[in-house]
C-alpha cells in the first residue's frame, strides 16, 4: 500500500493578485494537505517575501501590477533574488501566445499554467513536480530545468544535466536543513562553474563576431555594439562568479576583459583595430585562466569526494 504525503510542511508562497482565483487556489491547496501557505497579493510584497525566508514551492502570476515577473524568476534561478536558486517554481499566465510563453520559459520555471486553471488541476501538477523534479541545464544565458528529451548540445558540445535539490520534497521527508544546506551549497558550485565554463565558450565566440564583423566591408556597427555590450554583462558577471575563488590571476584577467571591452563599446566609430585587439588578447587570457582555475575546482573536488 502506497502511503499518503504529508504536503503540511511545504512551504508554499501564492503570489496572485485577483483574490477570488488566489482564494480557490489556497482553498484547493488547503484540502491536498497543503498548510504552509503565504499569500501576497503584488509583486513588492512577494518581493519582500522572498528575501525573507526560505519557500520549497513559488507559484506566482506572470504579471503582477503591470510588471513582468519572468525577471524575477531568473533573478532566484541565479540565487539573486531567494535564500537558494532551487525552489519549486510555477508560473500562472494569462497569455498563451507562444513567443511570450517561450520567454517565460527561458527564465527557469518548472512550469507554466494558462490561466484561467482549475485549482485540482494546479495542485496537481504541483505534486507532480514534487514528486519527479527535472534535472537543470545551464547554457550562456538560461539556468534552469531541462526541457528536452534527450542531451541539449550547444554548437559542438554537450550540455549535461545537474541533479538539483528538492526543497518540497525534503520537507515532506523531514531531512535534516543541515544535509539539504550542504546539497545546496555543492550545487551551487556546480552551477557556478558550468556557467563560468559556458561564459569562456561565449567570449571566444564574441570575440570571434567581432573580428569578421571588422573584416567586412561594410560592418554592422549595431551588430558590433550588442557584441561588445554583451561582452561587457559576461565580463561583469565573470568577476562576481569567480570572486570566491580568491585567484589574483583570475581576477586581473577578467578586469582586464572588462575594461577593454567597455573601451571597444564606448567607441563612437568602430575602426580602431589595436582596441579590438586588446580586447582580443584580454579574450584569450581570460579563457587560459578560467581552464586553469576550473581544473584546480576539480582537482579540489575530487580531493574532498
Amino acid at each position: 500500500m502506497i502511503s499518503k504525503k504529508d504536503y503540511s510542511s511545504v512551504r508554499t508562497v501564492l503570489a496572485v493578485d485577483n483574490q477570488s482565483l488566489r482564494a480557490g487556489l489556497r482553498e484547493a491547496m488547503r484540502h491536498s494537505g497543503f498548510s504552509a501557505i503565504e499569500e501576497a497579493s503584488s509583486h513588492v510584497t512577494l518581493d519582500k517575501s522572498l528575501h525573507s525566508q526560505p519557500y520549497d514551492l513559488i507559484i506566482l502570476q506572470a504579471e503582477m501590477d503591470g510588471n513582468n515577473l519572468g525577471p524575477l524568476v531568473r533573478d532566484i534561478r541565479h540565487g539573486r533574488a531567494h535564500a537558494h536558486p532551487f525552489p519549486l517554481v510555477m508560473m500562472l499566465s494569462g497569455l498563451g501566445e507562444l513567443s511570450y510563453v517561450r520567454k517565460l520559459v527561458d527564465c527557469g520555471p518548472d512550469d507554466i499554467l494558462l490561466v484561467p486553471v482549475s485549482p485540482e488541476l494546479m495542485v496537481n501538477r504541483a505534486k507532480g513536480l514534487i514528486s519527479r523534479r527535472k534535472p537543470f541545464v545551464v547554457t550562456q544565458d538560461y539556468i534552469g530545468p531541462d526541457r528536452r528529451k534527450a542531451f541539449r548540445r550547444s554548437g559542438t558540445e554537450t550540455i549535461p544535466l545537474v541533479d538539483v535539490p528538492n526543497p518540497a520534497d525534503v520537507a515532506i521527508n523531514s531531512m535534516d536543513p543541515k544535509i539539504f544546506q550542504s546539497k545546496v551549497d555543492q550545487v551551487v558550485v556546480r552551477i557556478n562553474n558550468l556557467k563560468i565554463e559556458r561564459y569562456g565558450t561565449q567570449i571566444r565566440w564574441l570575440d570571434r563576431n567581432l573580428q569578421m564583423l571588422m573584416e567586412s566591408a561594410e560592418p554592422d556597427l549595431q551588430l558590433m555594439h550588442t557584441c561588445s555590450h554583451h561582452m561587457v554583462e559576461v565580463a561583469e558577471d565573470l568577476i562576481e562568479r569567480t570572486a570566491g575563488w580568491r585567484d589574483d590571476r583570475m581576477g586581473r584577467a577578467t578586469q582586464t576583459l572588462l575594461e577593454a571591452a567597455q573601451a571597444w563599446n564606448h567607441l563612437e566609430k568602430k575602426v580602431a583595430g589595436s582596441v579590438l585587439e586588446n580586447l582580443s588578447q584580454a579574450v584569450a587570457q581570460t579563457n587560459q585562466e578560467i581552464l586553469r582555475g576550473l581544473m584546480h575546482a576539480k582537482l579540489t573536488a575530487a580531493e574532498v569526494a
